[in-house]
């Protein structure tokens, strides 16, 4: 079969409804459709198979910022035909989750050299564009922040031998997630003389 048409309209509430129409060019009976979509960062497609009379189809459970990528073919006897292809964008939103497994990767008497992995994948709602790290001194009530838009970052100018209370939080172009849970970290002591 030649290629069947497909729109694409993405509603509120992560889903897409695909709607098509049968091939111009037909040889032979069409037996039905096969479609693959897969977000463009994942390897393997989810497939789906319709029968001729099916003409639209939901998708469920899309990220927010996005894009996916729609691929349509119909089937006759001879097999599959060709395929329509199509990308869609889902809107960008503030991450719904904080950034991974922050740690400590290194430590001196006035620095704290901190790493952490972005929020997953289906919670990013976009592009991370920077992360802001939150810390403190435990005995005191004053946060101090610094921005980033690497996954890794040395605090300085902290006090020898004092302990730390650190959070990381990602940021989208729409804004801020939520702020990770705290970690502690301890500077080395100045040794004495």
């Amino acid at each position: 079969p030649g290629k069947p048409t497909m729109i694409i309209s993405t509603t509120i509430g992560n889903t897409a409804l695909i709607q098509w129409q049968p091939p111009k060019e037909m040889v032979g009976e069409l037996m039905g459709y096969r479609l693959r979509y897969k977000r463009e960062e994942e390897e393997t497609y989810t497939t789906r198979d319709f029968r001729r009379t099916d003409d639209h189809f939901t998708v469920t459970g899309l990220h927010k910022g996005a894009t996916y990528i729609f691929r349509l073919c119909a089937k006759n006897r001879a097999g599959n035909g060709e395929e329509y292809s199509k990308e869609i964008s889902t809107p960008e939103d503030v991450p719904s989750s904080y950034p991974q497994n922050l740690r400590v990767v290194g430590l001196t008497t006035t620095t704290t050299k901190l790493a952490w992995d972005p929020p997953p994948l289906p919670e990013r709602n976009g592009k991370i564009v920077r992360y802001v790290v939150v810390y403190r001194d435990i005995n005191s009530h004053q946060n101090q922040t610094n921005g980033t838009a690497e996954t890794q970052m040395t605090i300085q100018g902290l006090q020898p031998d004092t302990t730390y209370d650190i959070r990381v939080r990602a940021f989208t172009g729409k804004g801020g997630g939520p702020i990770s849970p705290s970690i502690q970290s301890r500077t080395m002591s100045t040794s004495m003389p």
